[in-house]
């Protein structure tokens, strides 16, 4: 072959290797290409998966699933605003401020032309005390949004958070222009230029009120009252009275000049007013008791007659109603009616159930004046409403003790002590009512038990001492651990013939008679009307044959309020029982 041949031949292989090169290039190229724009297509897919699923998550309640989805979203399109803003409620919801306040920010950083997303951050700054950066959010936003009332309003919140009435006010002025005139603002700026003490402005605010709604007198009220405030006495009085000639039956005239004629003590248009103002319908019932209270307990232009007679009235028209019975209750209370104060205290708390320190209160009280029926009915009604509450259950458990419903007591009692875990001192209560509920309906071991856990918790606790020395005297064992229980405590406690009377039964149970009697006569002439006392007095007489004077001092035992079932049989049977 020739030179020539061979160049020729060369030259045309590497044109087409060359040729082949370039289209697998372009293969591999394009390949990428479809590559990538698949990836890509794949990654919006997973987004606006994940996205939805989080959105259905967060719909159902499912805050924590919700959470990792919005997560796992934005790990997919970090430029997500959207997924960003969810995730800063989802947290929000779930008290993690912190997290609410980073994804929030992302939100907003990446569209700050989403007033919601504005609004958000603003408010959890606000949740984490950040009140400047609050402040700087709500601003920027109002250059965006200059005619959305929502941000004057979060404004408007965050000065009263910081006592920043002047920009408060400033605030309520400018949206006054922005949104025309408006009579609850214009009520709001009042209140501060009085607050700032700024009376001049004060006045003319009231009378632009007057002028914007000539038909509505209480703004004509306001003014009597300003004038009253400012020392304008006269000015206040002309004012009223020729307001109360144009509405003589319009309550909220009568509110304002009640309190105005309270101030001057003239009790006979005070009366008047507050006459109108109790029959109407118009005025909230705390405005009324207000009224009220604030003439009985300080100015005394009300009697108790007369005040009595008003809380009636406010009864009559809201019988089941919160306020009126809790203030007819605290009179009652007050007065020393104690009896006919629970019946009212009972009906407040029922007609607002969820204040449980009310109810508490009432248990007390039912418990002081050994009202233990009402206890039961009121502390089971309010154990449905509180099963966690451990008082409850406690009030539940005495009041179904001291009403002999013994099975109740120990449910109660049962359930509640687990409740009082972490209060030791609520513990050692349920203890000792569980060891007493033991002892009166005979199960020695049980009682045995809870008696000693109230000793490991407070060894000096002298009543439960001696309900378990009378336990061991009356089961006619370890009489030297009875006596020594209630040693101590009698010596302590000279004055509570309890502690005496349990030494009594301990000797009379180790057959000393003679000794037990002589202690129990020295306790009858201090005390002769204590329970325990009568019971063992009684024993002491059954023992020695005296079986119908001791019936005599049983039953005044009962009488005083011993509960036990074994002195219902000593009753019934006439003679001495143990168990």
């Amino acid at each position: 072959m020739s030179n020539r041949k061979f160049l020729s031949f060369n030259f045309v292989t590497i044109t087409v290797i060359i040729s082949l090169f370039m289209v697998s290039s372009c293969g591999i190229g394009k390949e990428k290409q479809i590559s990538e724009a698949k990836a890509k297509s794949n990654a919006e897919l997973e987004f606006k998966y994940l996205y939805a699923e989080a959105g259905k998550a967060y719909m159902f309640g499912n805050l924590k699933q919700a959470s990792e989805l919005y997560y796992s979203a934005i790990q997919k399109n970090p430029a997500s605003a959207a997924s960003n803003y969810y995730l800063a409620k989802v947290n929000l919801e779930l008290n993690d401020l912190n997290t609410s306040y980073i994804f929030s920010s992302k939100a907003v950083s990446l569209n700050k032309n989403n007033i919601w997303y504005s609004i958000l951050f603003a408010d959890i700054c606000v949740g984490l005390e950040r009140y400047i950066e609050a402040k700087s959010v709500l601003d920027e936003a109002l250059t965006l949004f200059p005619r959305q009332e929502i941000i004057y309003n979060r404004l408007n919140d965050l000065y009263i958070r910081v006592n920043d009435f002047p920009r408060l006010l400033a605030n309520l002025e400018k949206m006054q222009k922005v949104f025309g005139y408006d009579n609850d603002r214009a009520l709001q700026i009042y209140d501060l230029y009085i607050g700032g003490g700024d009376f001049p402005s004060a006045e003319s605010e009231v009378l632009q009120l007057i002028k914007q709604n000539p038909n509505i007198l209480k703004y004509q009220a306001l003014l009597a009252e300003f004038y009253a405030e400012s020392f304008k006495k006269e000015q206040a009085y002309e004012l009223y009275q020729n307001l109360l000639q144009k509405a003589p039956n319009d309550a909220l005239i009568h509110l304002s000049y009640a309190s105005f004629a309270e101030a001057e003590n003239d009790t006979s248009d005070f009366l008047k007013s507050c006459a109108k103002v109790i029959e109407s319908s118009d005025i909230r019932t705390e405005d009324k008791l207000k009224l009220l209270t604030g003439a009985y307990e300080n100015s005394n232009l009300l009697s108790a007659a007369q005040f009595e007679d008003f809380l009636n009235q406010l009864l009559e028209q809201e019988p089941d109603s919160y306020l009126p019975n809790l203030y007819y209750a605290d009179y009652l209370l007050n007065t020393g009616a104690e009896s006919e104060a629970i019946i009212y205290y009972r009906m407040a708390s029922k007609a607002l159930p969820n204040d449980l320190n009310l109810a508490i209160s009432v248990f007390e009280l039912e418990y002081e004046t050994a009202n233990f029926e009402a206890l039961f009915e009121d502390a089971d009604f309010f154990s449905e409403l509180y099963p966690n509450n451990a008082k409850v259950y406690l009030y539940k458990g005495i009041s179904a003790l001291m009403t002999k419903r013994f099975s109740d007591a120990e449910q109660a009692l049962i359930y509640g002590k687990d409740l009082a875990f972490d209060d030791t001192k609520l513990t050692e209560q349920f203890y000792s009512y569980l060891a007493e509920n033991y002892a009166l309906t005979g199960s020695f071991a049980n009682a045995e038990k809870y008696y000693e856990k109230v000793l490991a918790i407070n060894p000096l606790n002298c009543s439960v001492s001696a309900s378990y020395a009378r336990l061991l005297a009356y089961a006619g064992v370890q009489f030297n651990k009875a006596e020594q229980l209630v040693s101590t405590c009698k010596d302590s406690y000279s004055e509570d013939a309890t502690f005496g009377a349990t030494y009594a039964l301990v000797l009379l149970m180790k057959n000393e008679q003679d000794n037990a009697l002589r202690e129990i006569l020295k306790l009858y002439n201090n005390q002769p009307d204590n329970i325990y006392v009568l019971e063992i007095y009684g024993d002491i007489l059954s023992k020695s044959g005296q079986a119908d004077k001791a019936l005599i001092f049983w039953q005044k035992s009962k009488q005083n309020g011993n509960i036990s079932p074994v002195l219902d049989k000593k009753i019934a049977k006439k003679m001495f029982l143990n168990k």
